[in-house]
C-alpha cells in the first residue's frame, strides 16, 4: 500500500533536513544557518548594492526576521550596514573581511547540499519541482 503524505509535511520534512546540514555546518563558522545562507546570497551578488528588502526576497522571510537577523549578523562582525546617502532609512548590505574568509566554505557547502538533494533527479523532473514550487509559493503569497 503506498503512503500518503500531505504536502505541508514533505515539504517540512525537507526543509528541516536541509537545514539541519547547514546549521551543522555553519557551526563550524559560529554562525547560524540563515546568517550562512545571507552570507552566500550577498557574496553571489558581489559588489552590487544589496539592502534588507533583497535579502528579504532572496530567503522568503518577513521585514521583521531579516532585522533580526541582520543585527545579529552586524553585531557578529560578519556584515555591516551603512544608510544610503539618498534616503536614510536604507541600509546598504557588506560583507565584511570576516565574513569574506567564511564565503567560499558556506558557497561550497551549499553547492553540496545542493548536488546531494539533486542526484538521481532528471533535469526534467527538476524543472518540474521548480516550476510547482514557485506556484505554491505563489500560491501563498
Amino acid at each position: 500500500m503506498s503512503e500518503t503524505i500531505p504536502t505541508t509535511t514533505a515539504i517540512a520534512s525537507l526543509n528541516n533536513l536541509v537545514s539541519r546540514e547547514l546549521t551543522l555546518f555553519a557551526h563550524d563558522y559560529g554562525i547560524s544557518g540563515a546568517a550562512a545562507r545571507v552570507l552566500d546570497f550577498l557574496g553571489e551578488r558581489g559588489n552590487e548594492p544589496t539592502y534588507q528588502r533583497h535579502v528579504e526576497a532572496a530567503l522568503g522571510i518577513r521585514p521583521s526576521t531579516a532585522t533580526v537577523l541582520l543585527q545579529q549578523m552586524s553585531t557578529s562582525g560578519l556584515i555591516t550596514r551603512t544608510q544610503n546617502s539618498n534616503d536614510k532609512r536604507y541600509k546598504q548590505i557588506k560583507l565584511t573581511a570576516k565574513a569574506n574568509a567564511a564565503l567560499g566554505a558556506v558557497s561550497q557547502e551549499l553547492a553540496g547540499i545542493n548536488t546531494v538533494l539533486e542526484s538521481g533527479v532528471s533535469a526534467r523532473d527538476l524543472a518540474t519541482f521548480k516550476r510547482v514550487l514557485r506556484h505554491m509559493s505563489a500560491n501563498l503569497s
